[in-house]
Formats: C-alpha cells, sequence, structure tokens
C-alpha cells in the first residue's frame, strides 16, 4: 500500500523563488573558469553543494548573505556581483527577523507583531513564552 505524503505545513508557507537562467548561467561559467567543483564553492561558501547546484540551476533564490558569501568564493566583482545581488531576497536565510529577532528597517512593528526569535520572545511586545523543551 502506498500513501502520498502532503508537503510540511511550513513549505505552503515559502514562497518559491525562481531566478533569471542567466545568473545561474553566470555562476556556472565563472566556477568552471576558475576550475572549481560545486563542492569547492559549497564549502568556501559555508553553505550545502545543493544550494549551489540550485543556485546554478535558477531554482533558488539566495539571500542577501549567501549572495556575498557565493560572490566572495568566486571572486566576483563589478557587474557579476551586482547581478548576483540583484536577485538577493533580502531578510531571508540568516539575515531572516525570525532568527536573529531584529525588526526589518521600513517595517512597522504591526507587521512583527507575533514575530519571535529562536529563544521565543516576542520582539514586538517583549512578551515572552515558555519553551515547549
Amino acid at each position: 500500500m502506498t500513501t502520498a505524503h502532503a508537503d510540511p505545513w511550513w513549505r505552503s508557507r515559502q514562497p518559491i523563488r525562481h531566478v533569471d537562467p542567466a545568473v545561474g548561467a553566470m555562476l556556472r561559467s565563472v566556477r568552471v573558469q576558475r576550475q572549481l567543483r560545486q563542492v569547492d564553492v559549497a564549502r568556501l561558501a559555508r553553505c550545502h553543494e545543493v544550494t549551489i547546484q540550485r543556485l546554478e540551476a535558477g531554482t533558488r533564490a539566495p539571500s542577501v548573505v549567501l549572495a556575498n558569501r557565493v560572490a566572495d568564493a568566486l571572486d566576483l566583482n563589478g557587474p557579476q556581483r551586482a547581478l548576483l545581488l540583484s536577485v538577493a531576497v533580502a531578510h531571508a536565510g540568516h539575515s531572516s527577523p525570525y532568527r536573529t529577532g531584529k525588526i526589518p528597517p521600513g517595517t512597522s512593528v504591526e507587521d512583527t507583531r507575533n514575530v519571535r526569535d529562536h529563544y521565543g520572545r516576542n520582539t514586538g511586545t517583549g512578551e515572552t513564552r515558555p519553551c515547549a523543551w
């Protein structure tokens, strides 16, 4: 008996961000030109190899932090770095307000009333909730 598994609850809340295929092609050509493997770039950028694969395939948009790490790993400069940073998603990944507990600039407190940091503190009101574990 085969059962179909539904996607986890959080997957439906994550927007799918495809990027311009030219960005992935540029990343791949620079990587090949520098004679690096995807695993080498991933190690230098401190991310997983699958992340580099998805960036090159255009099925994942990087956060600003990841885009800078990949740009540094590939030694991108000028227009190439600008192209990669143009598709980067602000306040995602390591710079997410859910991870940092900081309210992004230009966001009102009402928008972040229920944002909690990784300690369970409500960053909008200062309220705390007990830890479940």
